[in-house]
């Protein structure tokens, strides 16, 4: 029997990054972050296929995706007049990343690489983000010339070496929650009353902010929260995600307590439980 290798899916179009205003570039200087970007884009493009391209192939957490269809300038040529053709300019808005979480970033290191890998070489680096959005290289993963890669810790994080990205994920989860539980992030934790049926609307807590946290259960099904920060530091659970069997990936999301009775959410992708909470979030005003 021979076995087929599967078809990677590679992107048909081209992304060209538009120059960033001076207000970007003082923002960028500031904090490190950029809020929204804009591209340059074919007409045929979907909002879906950038925000894909964009989080699969950089690992930017897109928030969501504007875009505006733009008609080529007509031009004077020597054989006459002639139209430029129509491309589409597309707005991506980032999502912040979190106190307390983690994310990666793929930077291509040289055009060395064996043939698996299209002569090129990337080197994958993962970065915690501390309480004040400072990021710390804690992990990297260097291509091994055939599209695999090997997996190790930095100084001053424990030990990882594997060639396996979920053993990084679960590695990062773990310093993470170590990290929180010596910084004692665990006593901010608040319990809300739930106020009985029919006694009138719920006073939500004002959040500012809000992070994950990631438990096991004895059976060996992952649980994931999100609590929702308000701006003294306090931490209210408001959803909380179980799956269904022992690691099959799928997960039913509920809001709980007092958001439960305020705002109630059933889900079953992150997708919707992110925005949910960023709809929870106060923002500054002029925050864009």
């Amino acid at each position: 029997m021979v076995w087929w290798r599967l078809p990677i899916a590679l992107p048909n179009f081209t992304l060209k990054l538009l120059p960033l205003s001076e207000a970007q570039q003082r923002i960028y200087k500031e904090t490190g972050f950029l809020r929204e970007l804009a591209f340059k884009a074919p007409p045929n493009v979907s909002k879906l296929e950038v925000k894909n391209f964009l989080e699969s192939l950089y690992g930017l957490n897109v928030a969501k995706v504007n875009t505006a269809n733009y008609q080529g300038r007509k031009k004077e040529g020597r054989a006459g007049p002639y139209r430029r053709g129509d491309y589409k300019k597309v707005f991506v808005h980032l999502t912040p990343p979190q106190a307390g979480t983690s994310h990666e970033r793929r930077e291509h290191v040289n055009s060395r690489g064996g043939r698996k890998s299209g002569g090129h070489v990337y080197c994958i680096k993962f970065f915690l983000i501390d309480s004040t959005g400072a990021e710390h290289l804690a992990a990297v993963g260097e291509d091994q010339g055939d599209a695999h890669y090997l997996y190790s810790n930095l100084p001053g994080f424990p030990g990882l070496f594997g060639h396996n990205k979920a053993d990084v994920k679960r590695w990062l989860e773990e310093v993470q929650s170590r990290s929180q539980a010596r910084a004692g992030y665990h006593l901010d934790v608040v319990t809300d009353p739930v106020p009985p049926e029919g006694s009138g609307p719920v006073a939500l807590p004002s959040c500012v902010a809000y992070r994950q946290a990631r438990r096991e259960t004895p059976d060996g099904r992952h649980v994931v929260q999100w609590y929702l920060v308000d701006a003294v530091g306090g931490e209210h659970l408001a959803v909380a995600g179980e799956e269904k069997d022992t690691r099959d990936g799928h997960y039913e999301y509920r809001t709980q307590g007092i958001f439960e009775s305020a705002a109630p959410l059933l889900a079953h992708n992150q997708t919707t439980v992110l925005k949910w909470l960023d709809s929870m979030v106060v923002h500054p005003a002029g925050g864009g």
